[in-house]
């Protein structure tokens, strides 16, 4: 404790409650010492107590009016704190709300730009979005599905797929894929274009061999049989008619059995054998040769037209595949844009086409 209260109300104590304390005992303290001056009756020191009773009375009210000033200074400047930390809470509000907005203004604006092909982050355009509508417009990946509003990209891909190339439409890589699945060694025209391919190779070696038959030296038509033998890796060597007959009948039921016809395969091997049968001669029997690659031909051809009709001119020419030695038999042309040229056939030969004719893929 200070060694009196002036000491306190110099603000030497410790805490507040102290000081005020202190002020409080120095006030009575005046006060009773006035008291004792009024009633000690004398002339002099009466008046002086009732002086110093009357002004530490005002001195009281002074300071408790200086009290209440200050109690309601803290409680305003309290109420202005925290209307301020109020106000800067809300100020910190609406600044997190505009950037929120704008961010979300921006996403919606860079989404509306990758839509239409533009790379939000350079305003270029985007090449991945071209390079998309290219590869849907030549058929080397399926059509997006722009029917779904949740990605306007794909809608404005599709649109720049039909600007781009006016005959598309969306069945196309469907029909093209079915395709080139049917031309495939597991489909059905990959084999049945194979083994016509071998037939019309191995039928026009035959033919030189059937003109040997007819007017070659035996030393020829035995050249001719050994080569066929071991070129075509056939059991016998074909050096007369019956073996060349034999030969020629192996391949062309190879071209029946290959074309799937099922029940018609039959029928086939019955007008192959009525042929050879008819066939007395080797030129007779080369009749007949050219009849049955006369059909392995045209069935090329249908195949070609086909594979054409239904990848849309983007793959090429099937007789691409086919062997150079069968190219050069048929001449191909190229592209197959140009007309394939097709002798008259005779009545028998077109029911034959028209029968082993494959159907195009899917209209089944």
């Amino acid at each position: 404790m200070p060694a009196d209260i002036y000491s306190a109300l110099m603000g030497q104590l410790p805490t507040d409650q102290e000081s005020q304390q202190a002020l409080i005992n120095a006030l009575r303290g005046k006060n009773a010492m006035g008291a004792l001056g009024a009633m000690s009756g004398d002339p002099n020191l009466a008046p002086f107590g009732r002086n110093l009773m009357s002004s530490t009375d005002q001195e009281a009210t002074r300071i408790g009016g200086l009290s209440e000033q200050q109690k309601q200074l803290a409680s305003e400047t309290a109420y202005r704190q925290s209307q301020e930390a109020h106000m800067s809470a809300q100020e910190e509000m609406a600044k997190s709300t505009l950037q929120q907005t704008i961010a979300h203004q921006k996403r919606e604006d860079d989404m509306k730009m990758w839509a239409l092909g533009i790379d939000p982050a350079t305003g270029k355009k985007d090449p991945t979005f071209q390079k998309t509508i290219e590869q849907i417009g030549n058929l080397e990946r399926p059509p997006l599905n722009a029917s779904s509003t949740r990605n306007p990209r794909n809608f404005n891909v599709m649109e720049g797929v039909h600007d781009q190339f006016p005959g598309y439409h969306e069945d196309q890589y469907r029909n093209l894929q079915e395709t080139t699945d049917a031309f495939s060694a597991k489909g059905k025209q990959g084999p049945l274009l194979k083994s016509a391919d071998v037939g019309i190779h191995h039928l026009a070696a035959y033919e030189d061999q059937i003109d040997k038959l007819h007017s070659g030296p035996i030393k020829f038509i035995n050249e001719g049989a050994n080569w066929l033998k071991t070129q075509f890796g056939l059991s016998a060597a074909p050096n007369s008619l019956d073996t060349m007959k034999g030969v020629v009948s192996q391949e062309v039921e190879k071209f029946i059995l290959g074309g799937g016809t099922g029940a018609g395969a039959l029928a086939d091997r019955q007008m192959l054998q009525k042929d050879l049968d008819s066939a007395l001669s080797p030129l007779l029997l080369k009749d007949v040769v050219k009849k049955w690659r006369g059909l392995m031909t045209d069935q090329v051809n249908g195949l070609r037209q086909m594979w054409h009709a239904n990848t849309y001119g983007k793959r090429g020419d099937i007789a691409d595949s086919l062997s150079h030695e069968t190219r050069q038999i048929m001449r191909f042309e190229s592209p197959i844009s140009r007309a394939i040229q097709r002798t008259p056939m005779p009545d028998d030969i077109k029911a034959l086409v028209d029968k082993h004719a494959t159907p195009r893929p899917g209209s089944q």
